[in-house]
């Protein structure tokens, strides 16, 4: 049986050395491909066969638009399904504050959700149910919150913050549930929205 997925996922008892810890830092995605030579469902005793490394392509004007919310008093969180050291090596390269905290969400328990919402900006390998209570808690606290999602995973906090917002690539699913739709895939558009409503 052959399993391509994220590493931390297949089962392996040995953590990923130094080299690949390294890439996700500086904001790579790893796919992993791995052989049991069982035939099995769930990844067992796997042989690791190599990586798939990607990295995503940042717009120009992506830390210009970082910079004006910045400076408008909106706060920017990141939220994402992939792991979180490579999501905030992306925002980091995308010119994201250097101050950002960022946390795996899979190891936050209930007791600890509301607050690691309201203290963390970069949130990695969150679930769609997640993603629609984080809309909560921060409306909770008083704020209004705009999503963008581009997925059929953040359909549920589309529907629930307050505006949202889906890139034109996105799934349909995403854009069927959305107020605005943009044309483009450029968050830059954010800025004419913003000007448009004032």
């Amino acid at each position: 049986t052959y399993f391509f997925g994220a590493y931390e996922f297949l089962g392996f008892t040995q953590p990923m050395d130094a080299y690949y810890e390294n890439l996700k830092q500086q904001g790579f995605r790893i796919l992993t491909l791995a052989h049991s030579k069982d035939q099995i469902t769930t990844p067992a005793n796997m042989e690791l066969l190599g990586n798939v490394v990607l990295s995503d392509e940042i717009k120009d004007n992506t830390k210009e638009t970082f910079d004006y919310f910045e400076s408008q008093g909106v706060e920017v969180k990141i939220i994402s399904g992939d792991n979180h050291v490579a999501v905030y090596g992306v925002a980091r390269k995308a010119g994201f504050k250097e101050e950002a905290r960022a946390i795996d969400m899979t190891k936050v328990s209930d007791e600890n959700f509301e607050r690691v919402v309201l203290e963390h900006d970069i949130f990695g390998r969150v679930t769609p149910e997640q993603k629609e209570k984080m809309v909560t808690v921060l409306q909770n606290a008083g704020k209004t919150v705009a999503m963008s999602g581009d997925g059929v995973n953040d359909v549920l906090a589309l529907k629930k913050a307050d505006i949202s917002f889906a890139m034109n690539g996105a799934t349909s699913a995403a854009k069927s549930v959305s107020n605005i739709v943009f044309l483009t895939d450029d968050f830059a558009v954010f800025y004419d929205i913003l000007m448009e409503g004032r």
